[in-house]
């Protein structure tokens, strides 16, 4: 019974045998699957944390080129602000030069007080601006009165 039996227990060792050759290349099949899919979940976390850098990055880069735009719109309007500000400025200060020019001119051309009292004076400025003289005698008063008449 044992020489039948014989063939048959090869036959079960060798399905043994060939059953743990099996499980072992199922193991390390599995074990590779494991260590593959370790790395490619470890290369996902670490892609999303690049992707979420970028993000942050690109934001702050944005932010910086906002504030850089609108500094320099702020940097030309202050400088339009000083162009406009700069020829005002130089408009006020020909009006007030063309304002010192004309009052220098006037009291330059005003009679001064001894050209007013003094008769002789008077008398030429009357004669230079087309007046007749005022008459000081009576001689001359007469020959005034009938000039006129």
């Amino acid at each position: 019974m044992l020489e039948e039996m014989a063939p048959e227990i090869e036959r079960e060792e060798a399905e043994a045998r060939d059953a743990l050759d099996f499980v072992e290349m199922l193991e390390k099949t599995y074990a590779e699957a494991g260590a593959k899919l370790k790395g490619a979940r470890a290369a996902l976390d670490k892609a999303q944390r690049d992707m979420s850098r970028a993000q942050q990055q690109r934001d702050a880069a944005e932010r910086r080129a906002e504030a850089a735009r609108q500094a320099a719109g702020l940097a030309s309007a202050t400088s339009g602000l000083n162009v406009a500000l700069k020829a005002m400025q130089d408009s006020a200060a020909r009006d007030l030069a063309s304002a010192d020019a004309a009052a220098s001119k006037a009291k330059l051309l005003k009679p001064t007080r001894p050209e007013e009292d003094d008769p002789n004076i008077s008398a030429a400025l009357r004669a230079a601006s087309g007046q007749a003289p005022t008459p000081t005698n009576l001689t001359d008063r007469l020959a005034a009165i009938r000039s006129r008449g």
